[in-house]
C-alpha cells in the first residue's frame, strides 16, 4: 500500500462515515505487506464474541475481551493440547480513536534501556494494586498508579474492563499489543521475565476457569496479577500526524513532499520488522 492510497482511505473515512471499524482492512492490508507475516494468520475477531465457536472462543478472548485483529500460528484452533494451542498466539491488534490510553497504562517510566535492534524502545514497569468498592465490600476497584494518579481497569458498577484493563488484559493473554487510531502506532510487548510471571496464569486460565456471572469474574486475571511487579517494552511504530494534517479536512489530497515519504517508509519498515513469533511466553 503506497502513501497516498492510505490517506485517501483515512481522508474518505473522515468525510464519509468515521467509524473505528474501517481502519480494520487497512491495519490487515498494511501488516501482509511484510515478510514478517507471510507464514502467519491475521484474522479480524472484532466481532468474535457473536460467531466464534465456544471451543475456540476462550483462545481469542482470554483476559481483556476480544481484540480487533489477533495474530495466530497458521495451526492455531485445530483439535489438540491446549498447552500447544496457546504457544501458537503470537499478538493482537487493537484500535482506539485515543492512543493516549495505553500511554497511561504504561505508568512511571522507572528505566530506560537501550536495545541494538531498537533504539528507541522503553522499558517501564507496572503494579496492579487491588482496593475494595466502597458500594460493594465484597468487590474490587483495580489499579495501576501514574504521577500518584490511580488509573482504573474496571469500572465500579459493573466491573467491565476499562480502556486501560482491557489493553492491559490482552497484553497479559497476547503477550503482544500493537496499538493505534490509524495515525499513530506503537507496540507493546512483555518482557520475558513477566511473561513467564503470566504464563502460569493463562494455563489456570483454560484449565480452571472463572465462572461467569460470580463476583470478580471480569477482573480475574487483576486478581491474579496483583502486587506484582510487570514490565512491559514499548516502541514507536509511527506517528503519520503530520501527513494526516495535511488532508484532514481539505476538499483534496494535497502533494506530499520526500520528508512525507521518508516517514512512510520509515513507518512501513518498523511494521514489517515486529517480531510477531518472539517467545513471551
Amino acid at each position: 500500500m503506497t502513501l497516498e492510497q492510505y490517506m485517501r482511505e483515512l481522508w474518505l473515512m473522515d468525510k464519509q462515515y468515521g467509524q473505528e471499524e474501517e481502519l480494520y482492512p487497512l491495519i490487515n492490508m498494511l501488516l501482509r505487506d511484510g515478510a514478517n507475516t507471510e507464514k502467519l494468520s491475521i484474522r479480524d475477531v472484532h466481532n468474535a464474541k457473536r460467531f466464534c465457536e465456544k471451543s475456540l472462543r476462550k483462545y481469542i478472548n482470554g483476559f481483556g475481551g476480544y481484540p480487533d485483529l489477533a495474530i495466530w500460528n497458521e495451526q492455531f484452533g485445530e483439535k489438540e493440547d491446549e498447552k500447544v494451542i496457546l504457544n501458537r498466539i503470537y499478538g493482537c491488534v487493537e484500535v482506539k480513536s485515543n492512543i493516549k490510553n495505553p500511554e497511561q497504562v504504561e505508568g512511571e517510566v522507572k528505566v530506560k534501556i537501550e536495545l541494538e535492534q531498537e533504539k528507541n524502545s522503553e522499558q517501564d514497569e507496572v503494579k496492579i494494586v487491588a482496593e475494595n468498592k466502597l458500594e460493594q465490600p465484597k468487590q474490587k476497584n483495580y489499579f495501576i498508579k501514574r504521577n500518584n494518579k490511580k488509573i482504573y481497569l474496571n469500572y465500579a458498577n459493573t466491573g467491565n474492563a476499562t480502556v486501560e484493563g482491557q489493553f492491559l488484559g490482552e497484553l497479559f493473554w497476547y503477550g503482544k499489543v500493537l496499538y493505534t487510531n490509524g495515525v499513530i502506532w506503537k507496540y507493546y510487548t512483555l518482557s520475558k521475565e513477566s511473561g513467564n510471571k503470566i504464563n502460569g496464569i493463562r494455563k489456570d486460565y483454560i484449565s480452571n476457569p472463572p465462572s461467569k456471572g460470580e463476583v470478580g469474574y471480569k477482573t480475574w486475571i487483576f486478581e491474579q496479577c496483583k502486587e506484582t511487579l510487570l514490565k512491559i517494552i514499548s516502541a514507536d511504530i509511527g506517528d503519520l500526524t503530520e501527513i494526516y494534517e495535511k488532508i484532514k479536512d481539505k476538499t483534496s489530497i494535497p502533494t506530499f513532499d520526500s520528508q512525507d515519504y521518508d516517514k512512510w517508509k520509515k513507518f512501513k519498515t518498523n511494521l514489517a520488522t515486529i517480531d510477531w513469533t518472539e517467545v513471551i511466553f
